[in-house]
């Protein structure tokens, strides 16, 4: 990620609550994980705990796509057996050698 250090990147990995300070981003990944666990859960509370800090329906909005398209990417990846940034450059299944075989 471009501008952000590998530490960084790895602390907000390993636990995003602890090193996130901000409360505009914290609200965004907290909400962002709810996306990804179980967005049935979703409720009108978390709607506005992003609006509280700032966030408009279009930011809500983009949240939302960005969060669900890294998930699908992300178990695409799972699926298809290969690593998320081969799908992300479109490294993936470039080959027929690299597509994942089956049944053994």
């Amino acid at each position: 990620m471009e501008g952000v250090s590998e530490e960084i990147i790895n602390n907000i990995r390993q636990n995003w609550r602890e090193v996130c300070t901000q409360p505009r981003a914290y609200q965004m990944l907290r909400f962002a994980e709810q996306v990804t666990r179980d967005a049935t859960q979703i409720q009108q509370e978390d709607i506005e705990a992003l609006r509280k800090v700032g966030f408009s329906d279009a930011d809500i909005l983009d949240i939302v796509h960005v969060t669900c398209f890294y998930n699908y990417l992300d178990r695409l990846a799972d699926a298809l057996g290969v690593p998320l940034d081969d799908v992300l450059t479109g490294k993936a299944g470039s080959s027929e050698s690299d597509a994942p075989k089956r049944g053994g």
